[in-house]
């Protein structure tokens, strides 16, 4: 019946296997650093684009003196080094034979979901009490236009009737 085009035919790349040489090599801008022996990444700072930023340029939270704007400054793309570190463990108290015990942990998906059952007790209660809040009702006089549209809409239509089929075909 109908072929298809020929670009129809043709197979569309979805994964990057199917593509070029069968594996994705990058935008080919190269490496920012490198791997120590350890296994963590170290930057390489000369690779790293760094931005001068104009001369009378407003840092948030930073206070302006005459021995602060002769300071340079520069842009980089990582975290301050004056940021607190953000605690990763997850104290949680244990009682155990009358006892309390801190355990000292990573915070897993058993916890979250104990939390969450928690809280959605108390939320499922909140919920199945009635809205209260109570509405009020502003009556308003209708409009002419409004009355006779209201007047249109609840009279009953005549039924129309019905044709009588011809006896003859044509």
């Amino acid at each position: 019946m109908f072929k298809p085009t020929q670009p129809m035919m043709v197979r569309l790349r979805l994964t990057t296997k199917q593509v070029n040489g069968g594996y994705y090599k990058g935008n080919r801008t190269g490496s920012m650093g490198h791997f120590d022996k350890k296994g963590t990444y170290r930057p390489d700072l000369s690779k790293h684009r760094v931005y001068m930023p104009a001369e009378k340029l407003e840092i948030p939270g930073r206070r302006y003196t005459a021995e602060t704007a002769k300071e340079p400054f520069t842009l980089a793309p990582f975290i301050t080094k004056h940021m607190r570190k953000t605690p990763s463990n997850y104290v949680q108290d244990i009682e155990r034979n009358g006892r309390t015990i801190t355990v000292i942990r990573g915070f897993e998906g058993k916890d979250y979901l104990e939390k969450w059952a928690e809280t959605a007790e108390a939320e499922e209660a909140r919920l199945a009490q009635p809205y209260t809040e109570k509405t009020k009702k502003i009556e308003t006089k209708p409009t002419p236009p409004q009355v006779e549209n209201q007047e249109l809409a609840q009279t009953p239509e005549t039924p129309k009737p019905k044709p009588k089929p011809s006896k003859t075909l044509f």
